[in-house]
């Protein structure tokens, strides 16, 4: 139906991956960009099966985040909040090591 709201576990998930795939780039990249950076970023996703799902369930179905965004109430807004807060951890832990 067109009125129908829709959720926002696309968007979630979206959202996750983006700030494992930034958790892991910003640890690799921190001291400048080298080639090697890539496998390195690449090996690890791979070496660590949580980050790789989230990573693909990310992907999956990227496609509906816009439409999830669009009819984005409050209470939805504060879920993608609590996901991105969730990642900061893992963001500032790949900072200092």
């Amino acid at each position: 139906m067109a009125d129908e709201k829709l959720g926002i576990q696309e968007t979630k998930e979206a959202v996750a991956g983006v700030l494992v795939l930034a958790a892991i780039l910003t640890k690799e990249l921190k001291n400048g960009f080298q080639l090697a950076d890539i496998t390195q970023a690449l090996t690890a996703i791979n070496a660590d099966a949580e980050k790789k799902a989230k990573l693909e369930s990310a992907l999956k179905d990227i496609f509906k985040v816009p439409e999830e965004i669009k009819d984005l109430s409050v209470r939805e807004g504060v879920e993608l909040a609590a996901v991105a807060i969730a990642h900061l951890p893992e963001i500032l832990d790949a900072l200092n090591s």
